[in-house]
């Protein structure tokens, strides 16, 4: 019987049918970026979203690059966040929403009044 190393862990029998889009790929990283902003970790895996989204391309070999980390200046010019928190200022916020949390907003300028 023969038995192939799948990704999604473990051995599958490839006598069994996958779904369509679904393969076994080989753990070798050669990274490429997509269009959609993520890296796969080879054009195996790739093709396997592609199949899945027939939008999808490769917009580089290598891993893409988020922007982040994101490095701002040490002004103080205080924000507070819709997160409740106080911020050094505007950069500062814009970087944690940029890569941590996109649905933060800066609610007004200045301290939050919560103390935060």
């Amino acid at each position: 019987m023969l038995k192939v190393v799948a990704k999604w862990g473990g051995f599958r029998d490839i006598r069994h049918a996958l779904p369509p889009c679904d393969r076994p790929c080989e753990e070798i990283l050669q990274p490429v970026c997509g269009t959609d902003g993520k890296t796969y970790d080879n054009d195996c895996f790739f093709k396997i979203a592609k199949c899945k989204d027939r939008s999808l391309d490769i917009k580089h070999d290598g891993e893409c690059d988020d922007g982040c980390p994101v490095f701002c200046p040490l002004y103080v010019d205080p924000v507070c966040g819709t997160d409740g928190r106080t911020y050094g200022n505007y950069c500062t916020l814009a970087a944690r929403a940029k890569c941590e949390d996109p649905t933060l907003n800066e609610a007004y300028p200045g301290v939050c009044k919560n103390g935060w």
